[in-house]
């Protein structure tokens, strides 16, 4: 089931598809059974198949799940369900990412997420990467670029939305 995209998961989903060269992407994958929720998964058809499998925290004011052990706790389980989730859903795919993409992660929770992300890699195999802060930042401004350099309408609201902004300064 899809649904209407946030604005952080559009921006995200616009990234795989114009910079991760992703032939599909969906929104809010998500499985009755478990209640699982996975916000972005982009797939990329070409060559050995990829799925990116992203969770997208798009809080101004931080991640705003409690403490630093209570966000590190709940993207935990998260992964956790995204990865059975995903690997079941496409399971005919040669190579699974999942991502964490967070505009604003306090500096207190990066070592712990970078464990975090280093104990998902252990248990499963599949590399969990950490786009936060400078990151996430690089990231949506090397999308701005190529919106600044494409005058093309595009049907992805998001992109779209950065080639108008691009074109106003």
């Amino acid at each position: 089931m899809s649904s209407q995209a946030k604005a952080g998961e559009m921006l995200v989903g616009a990234y795989h598809k114009f910079i991760g060269d992703c032939n599909f992407i969906t929104y809010q994958k998500t499985s009755l059974d478990t209640q699982t929720e996975v916000d972005v998964v982009g797939v990329n058809l070409d060559g050995e198949q990829e799925i990116y499998a992203c969770e997208v925290v798009t809080h101004l004011g931080g991640m705003g799940y409690g403490s630093y052990q209570e966000n590190r706790d709940r993207l935990e389980r998260k992964f956790k369900r995204a990865e059975k989730l995903v690997t079941s859903e496409y399971d005919t795919v040669g190579t699974y990412t999942f991502q964490l993409w967070s505009l604003n992660t306090p500096k207190g929770l990066v070592t712990p997420l970078s464990e975090l992300a280093d104990e998902f890699e252990d248990d499963t195999g599949y590399e969990l990467e950490l786009m936060m802060n400078d990151d996430y930042a690089e990231r949506i401004q090397d999308l701005r670029d190529l919106a600044s350099s494409k005058n093309a309408q595009t049907n992805d609201l998001a992109f779209r939305f950065l080639q108008i902004f691009e074109y106003l300064s």
